[in-house]
C-alpha cells in the first residue's frame, strides 16, 4: 500500500538540503517523490501526518554488537581487556553452550528482535553487526523489517579456550553463514569480520580476506583501539595495526575500520589510499578510556567516516541520534575548535558515511527514511 507523509515540517534530504512543508510518498518500499503539499496520489493510499515532525534519511550504526543488549549498565570502572574479561566472556560462554550443545538459537532471535526495534525507534534503517552471528538474527530482522549487514565473527586465539572452536570448523561455519546470507534477501547482508589482529593470526586474516574475496563482500575489522592492541601487533609484527593490516591486503573500499583511535599520519595516508571507511564510535571509546580518534584529520584527508554505537554494553544503548550529537561535539572540545567537526559533518557521518560502509546505494530513491516527533 502506497504511504504519504503529508505536510511533513522539515524534510533533510541530505547535510545540505532542508525543506519545510513537504509531502513523501512511499510506493513499493521506496521514496518516490518529494515535493511542495500537492502530490498526486494513487488510491488507496495510507496517510501520515508530518506536521510538527522531521524525516530525514535513515540513521546507520556502522559498527555494533548487538547481542550486547542484554548487558547494558554493567561495568564503567574498567578497560577494554578487562572488560572483555569480566562482562563479555560469561555472556559469550552461556550463548555458545546454548547453541553449540543445545542447537538452541532462540536467545539470538530476541536480542535481534529487542535491539532492532530500539533502533528503529531511534531512527536507525540499518545497522553492521559483528559478534554471535546466529541464521536466528538475521530472521529477527527480515520480522522486524529493518535492514542488515551480519560481520561474521572470527578469531583463534587470545580468547578463552571454551569460546573458542575448531580452527577448522570455526571456519567452516562462519563461511557457510555468510554464504548462506549474502544476497538472498533484499534487506540483508554479509561481511567477513576477523575481529581484530591480536585476536587472529595471520593465516586467519588471511583467509578471511581470501574469503571475502571470493563471495564478493567486505570486510569489518577492529584496528586501532587501544595503546594494548598497538603494543601487541607492533611487538609481534614490527607493525602498526593498519600498517599490518594494509600489508596483508585487508584495507579496501570494501573495508570498514572499526575505532582507529591511536593512528599515525603515516597509517591515515594508508587508509585513504585504500578507499576504507573509518567507524568512529565515541561512546564506547570513552566508556572504555580507549580514547577520541583523530576524526578531524581523517575528513581533512578525505578519509570516509561513518559512526558506530558499537556493542550496547560499552555504550549502554544503541542511540545514534545522541551518538551523532556527540562526534558533533566531542572533537570541539578536544581541539578547542568550534569548527573542528560540524553539525553538517556529523549528519553526513551517521547517514552518507554509514551507507558507504554497509554497501548500500544511499540516494533518496533507494534509502529508507525515519522520522523523528
Amino acid at each position: 500500500m502506497p504511504i504519504l507523509i503529508h505536510q511533513a515540517s522539515y524534510v533533510v534530504r541530505d547535510a545540505d538540503r532542508v525543506e519545510e512543508n513537504t509531502d513523501i510518498l512511499i510506493d513499493d518500499g521506496r521514496i518516490v517523490s518529494v515535493g511542495p503539499s500537492s502530490l498526486p496520489t494513487p488510491k488507496d493510499t495510507q496517510i501520515l501526518d508530518g506536521r510538527n515532525r522531521a524525516v530525514i534519511p535513515g540513521l546507520i550504526n556502522a559498527h555494533t554488537h548487538l547481542y550486547q543488549s542484554f548487558l547494558k549498565g554493567l561495568r564503567d570502572d574498567i578497560g577494554l581487556v578487562e572488560w572483555c574479561n569480566a562482562t563479555l566472556y560469561p555472556m559469550s560462554h552461556a550463548i555458545h553452550h546454548a547453541e553449540w550443545q543445545c542447537e538452541d538459537q532462540s536467545c539470538g532471535y530476541h536480542w535481534g528482535l529487542l535491539s532492532a526495534l530500539e533502533m528503529i525507534r531511534g531512527g536507525v534503517t540499518c545497522s553492521i553487526d559483528m559478534n554471535m552471528n546466529m541464521d536466528s538474527v538475521f530472521r529477527a530482522w527480515i520480522d522486524v523489517g529493518i535492514r542488515g549487514v551480519g560481520a561474521i565473527a572470527l578469531s583463534d586465539r587470545w580468547i578463552p579456550a571454551p569460546l573458542r572452536r575448531d580452527p577448522a570448523l570455526a571456519r567452516d561455519e562462519a563461511f557457510a553463514l555468510a554464504r548462506r546470507w549474502h544476497g538472498v534477501h533484499p534487506r540483508i547482508d554479509t561481511v567477513m569480520a576477523p575481529s581484530t589482529p591480536f585476536l587472529c593470526s595471520r593465516e586467519l586474516l588471511e583467509w578471511a580476506r581470501d574469503r571475502a574475496d571470493e563471495l564478493g563482500t567486505g570486510i569489518q575489522i577492529h584496528l586501532a583501539e587501544t595503546h594494548y592492541e598497538v603494543e601487541n601487533v607492533a611487538r609481534e609484527t614490527g607493525q602498526t595495526p593498519i600498517a599490518y593490516a594494509y600489508s596483508l591486503g585487508l584495507l579496501s573500499p570494501r573495508t570498514t575500520a572499526v575505532h582507529c583511535v591511536h593512528v599515525t599520519d603515516e597509517e591515515i595516508d594508508l587508509l585513504k589510499e585504500s578507499g576504507a571507511v573509518v567507524v568512529h564510535c565515541p561512546k564506547s571509546n570513552l566508556k572504555l578510556g580507549s580514547g577520541v580518534a583523530p576524526v578531524p584529520r581523517f575528513l581533512r584527508k578525505n578519509v570516509p567516516v561513518a559512526i558506530g554505537a558499537d556493542g550496547a554494553a560499552s555504550n549502554d544503548s544503541l542511540d545514534m541520534v545522541e551518538e551523532t550529537r556527540l562526534t558533533a561535539l566531542l572533537h570541539k572540545g578536544v581541539l578547542e575548535d568550534p569548527m573542528a567537526i560540524t553539525a553538517r559533518d556529523a549528519f553526513r557521518m551517521a547517514t552518507e558515511g554509514g551507507a558507504k560502509a554497509a554497501g548500500w546505494q544511499c540516494s533518496w530513491g533507494h534509502c529508507k527514511a525515519a522520522w523523528i516527533s
